[in-house]
């Protein structure tokens, strides 16, 4: 199978590598000629726990790629979605496969406008990762992957994607139900990102710090009721036990939305804090706490 993964980062690269290494024909694709030239030079080296593996692989910006691919599988950050699924769609036929496993909620309606509803497989993914600076990709092997179909004619699809990351050994599974999983990982996020990115705290500063861990507990409350006037089932306690071990196991951590400001660039906001504040005037659910977090990361990204 040909398979494009568009932004070729360390959750890209972390993929890639990993499809290869089980016969994959991968493509990694980046809007950064520097990435591409060092990924060709050097390959992908991933270390995950005590276990290490290096491939060759084949990278090039979208206008240097030019064989039409079975699936895509966009890794970019939500600010730049809509510019790279852009970029590639000369590599795009009626059969191509567009696979989000984004961070946030909002990047699959991009994708539908190119793949239509059919062809857009979502999911989520908790497996960290991270590039040192030897060009190292770090990650643990305690993570894993969902993926699912929007609608039951993408769901057969979205079987054979979970099957191809499984036997690449990223534990995947498919589930029908996905917006469950995307959504406990959006609040997740939004607990840790948005207070770390608004205070420049670690991990373990969000909830060892008392003020920061009444803003952390606040927006988990609000998006709590958000996603239960959504009508969607997520399980409460798993996400408050995904809070309390990254707290004990990742304090820290800088999250990637800090890391983002502190770099000067744009940030997730829109796709994990802003994503629940507009569901929940959608639906008439008020998030005070997450609409304030988030409105000082938009003046910090405007700043910057």
């Amino acid at each position: 199978m040909k398979i494009a993964i568009v932004g070729a980062g360390a959750m890209g690269q972390l993929f890639g590598a990993h499809l290869i290494a089980t016969g994959q024909t991968v493509t990694m694709i980046d809007s950064s000629e520097m990435v591409c030239e060092g990924i060709n030079r050097d390959g992908i080296k991933v270390r995950t726990g005590s276990q290490e593996f290096h491939v060759n692989a084949t990278a090039a910006t979208a206008q240097d790629s030019d064989d039409v691919v079975d699936v895509i599988m966009v890794f970019t950050k939500g600010p730049h979605t809509r510019s790279a699924v852009a970029s590639i769609q000369h590599l795009i036929t009626d059969e191509t496969v567009g696979v989000s496993l984004q961070n946030g909620l909002g990047n699959e309606e991009l994708l539908v406008e190119v793949f239509g509803a059919d062809r857009t497989i979502i999911g989520m993914t908790d497996f960290p990762s991270q590039r040192a600076e030897d060009g190292v990709i770090y990650s643990e092997p305690t993570g894993h992957v969902v993926v699912g179909g929007l609608r039951g004619g993408a769901h057969i699809k979205a079987q054979l994607i979970a099957r191809i990351l499984d036997e690449s050994g990223m534990n995947a599974s498919f589930d029908p139900n996905v917006m469950i999983p995307i959504w406990e990982k959006v609040i997740f996020n939004a607990v840790y990102n948005m207070v770390s990115g608004a205070t420049g705290l670690t991990v373990g500063g969000v909830y060892d710090v008392p003020e920061a861990r009444d803003l952390a507990t606040a927006i988990l409350n609000e998006s709590l009721k958000v996603v239960e006037h959504e009508g969607i089932a997520i399980d409460e306690e798993r996400i408050r036990e995904n809070i309390v071990h990254a707290h004990q196991n990742h304090a820290d951590h800088k999250t990637s939305m800090l890391v983002d400001i502190e770099s000067g660039r744009p940030t997730e906001v829109e796709t994990i804090g802003g994503a629940i504040e507009r569901a929940g005037k959608r639906i008439g659910t008020p998030t005070p706490t997450l609409s304030a977090v988030c409105n000082l990361i938009r003046i910090q990204e405007r700043n910057r």
